[in-house]
C-alpha cells in the first residue's frame, strides 16, 4: 500500500511539472495574434507592391508612351489585368485571413486556417503561374512596338530585366509556397492530434 501511494505520489510530482512546464494559453494567444499581424502585413505589403507595379505600367503605357497599335494595346491590358487580378485576390486573402479568429474553440480555429491556407496553396499554384502567364503574354505583344520606338540597348536592357525580375518572383514565390505548406502541414498535424480526421 506504501508503495502504492508513493507510486501515486510521484506520478502527480510528474504531472504538476509537465504542467507547470506547458506554456500558458495567453503567450500561446500573443504568439499567435502575431504571427496573424506578420501575415496581414505580408498581405498589405503584397497589395501595395503590386499597386505600385500597376500604377507604373498604367501610367507608362497609357499616358507617356501611349502607342496605338492594338497588338501593343492588348499587351498593355494583359499587363494590368493580370497585376489588377492579383491585387483582388491578395485583397481576397487579407479578408479571408482577417475572419479567422484564434480565440475560437482549437478545432474550429485550426479548420479555418487549414482552408485559408488550402486556398492560398491554390493561389500560390495554378492561379499565379496563370497570372504571370499573362502577364508575360502581355509584355510579349507590347515588345514589336517597343523595339520600333526605342532604342535597341533600351529594349534588350527592359528584356533582361524583365527575366531577372521573373527569376526572382519565382523564388520568392516558391519561397512562400514552401512557408505556407510548411503552416498547412503543421495545422493539419494539430487537427489530427485534435482527434479529427
Amino acid at each position: 500500500m506504501e508503495k502504492d501511494l508513493n507510486e501515486l505520489k510521484s506520478i502527480w510530482a510528474s504531472g504538476k511539472k509537465a504542467v507547470a512546464a506547458t506554456t500558458p494559453a495567453d503567450e500561446i494567444i500573443a504568439r499567435a495574434e502575431a504571427k496573424k499581424k506578420n501575415v496581414l502585413f505580408s498581405h498589405y505589403g503584397n497589395i501595395a507592391i503590386l499597386t505600385l507595379v500597376m500604377i507604373v505600367v498604367g501610367v507608362t503605357f497609357y499616358y507617356i508612351f501611349p502607342w496605338n497599335t492594338a497588338l501593343s494595346t492588348w499587351g498593355v491590358h494583359l499587363m494590368v489585368g493580370g497585376l489588377a487580378l492579383r491585387i483582388a485576390i491578395e485583397i481576397f486573402s487579407t479578408a479571408k485571413s482577417m475572419r479567422i479568429n484564434i480565440t475560437d474553440p482549437a478545432v474550429k480555429a485550426n479548420e479555418d486556417a487549414i482552408r485559408f491556407y488550402e486556398f492560398r496553396k491554390k493561389v500560390h499554384g495554378p492561379v499565379t503561374v496563370t497570372i504571370v502567364a499573362i502577364y508575360m503574354i502581355g509584355f510579349l505583344l507590347f515588345s514589336p512596338e517597343l523595339a520600333n520606338n526605342v532604342p535597341l540597348r533600351y529594349v534588350i536592357g527592359l528584356d533582361v530585366m524583365f527575366v531577372v525580375i521573373a527569376f526572382v518572383l519565382a523564388r520568392v514565390i516558391s519561397k512562400g509556397l514552401r512557408q505556407e505548406l510548411n503552416d498547412l502541414n503543421t495545422l493539419i498535424h494539430l487537427r489530427n492530434g485534435l482527434g479529427r480526421d
